[in-house]
């Protein structure tokens, strides 16, 4: 259900299908820098329950990739909130039929 969600999303703010079909490819993937992908792999690991396991370390390589501490806060906090989002739509079953 969530890719198709995210997929319907994706077309209705114009992403193209070739932009669709290389995201699902996985980040990895993407045409992006790799700055950008490093930021993205270290979102997809503070999404996750052992997110505890993040150490400074792991962050001063996201600040070396360019990021600032402002802008990596700013990254966990839409991670936060789409965890949260989930967690509501997971429990409530939104979206499903």
């Amino acid at each position: 259900m969530c890719a198709g969600v995210h997929k319907q999303l994706a077309r209705a703010l114009g992403v193209s299908e070739v932009e669709i079909e290389e995201i699902a490819l996985g980040i990895d993937a993407l045409s992006c820098s790799e700055a950008e992908k490093r930021l993205l792999h270290f979102c997809i690991r503070a999404s996750k329950k052992d997110n505890y396991k993040i150490m400074k370390e792991d962050i001063e390589v996201i600040k070396a990739f360019g990021y600032s501490e402002k802008e990596i806060f700013e990254a966990v906090c839409i991670v936060g909130y789409f965890n949260y989002i989930n967690t509501l739509s997971n429990t409530f079953g939104l979206g499903s039929e």
